[in-house]
């Protein structure tokens, strides 16, 4: 939600032969705009919202707006889901801590999160059609 034009980009993708569907996950905190919900009710490629349960977040200090935005998607029939779980588990930071660059690197390389594939094409399959490092 913070990219501005997430509205225009959704009209691009609607008239791209390119790609066929589309997920937007958001954790809440950032409510939708008029122009946004227009865009997403429109949508003939959007298959659903998916919203993160950031209230069991222990370091959550930004107030959610899930209520306003549950109100919106029911409202205008958009799809979503709301991905609820009851464990948070806190991943933590690269941090310097006197590293080289090459260990730097090494230490984000080795996090194995899923955010990592999407930095590059390097890694390993792990099968489900994630690259994992």
């Amino acid at each position: 939600m913070l990219f501005k034009e997430l509205p225009q980009l959704i009209k691009y993708i609607e008239n791209s032969k390119k790609i066929f569907t589309f997920d937007i996950p958001t954790n809440a905190t950032i409510d939708f705009s008029d122009e946004l919900v227009k865009e997403l009710k429109n949508s003939k490629k959007l298959r659903k919202i998916s919203i993160s349960d950031y209230k069991k977040s222990p370091n959550l200090k930004t107030p959610l707006k899930q209520e306003s935005i549950f109100k919106k998607l029911k409202e205008n029939k958009i799809a979503y889901s709301f991905n609820t779980t009851d464990t948070w588990y806190d991943i933590e930071k690269i941090y310097k801590r006197n590293r080289t660059k090459e260990d730097i690197i090494k230490n984000y390389y080795a996090c194995m999160m899923p955010c990592v594939s999407l930095m590059s094409t390097q890694g390993i399959s792990n099968g489900g059609g994630i690259s994992i490092y």
